[in-house]
């Protein structure tokens, strides 16, 4: 399952579309691409950012989206 990510550097961007608001997925602006995975629904494939949690960044530097993955309950 792909959930939200609580991220404080989202509020410096006010850039992206929600400014201030780190709720990607529920926005919309992260998808769940073929093979479970988190992807941008403007720019693709993202990348892993970090090596314990699932987390995952929009791979364009200045958009800024993210994601992560947590086992189905």
């Amino acid at each position: 399952m792909i959930i939200d990510v609580q991220d404080d550097r989202r509020y410096a961007k006010t850039w992206l579309h929600y400014p201030g608001d780190d709720r990607d997925v529920t926005n919309g602006l992260v998808t769940e691409d073929k093979h479970g995975k988190p992807a941008c629904t403007r720019h693709g494939a993202m990348n892993r950012v970090d090596p314990v949690r699932r987390i995952y960044r929009c791979q364009e530097m200045r958009c800024g989206v993210g994601a992560e993955i947590v086992p189905d309950v």
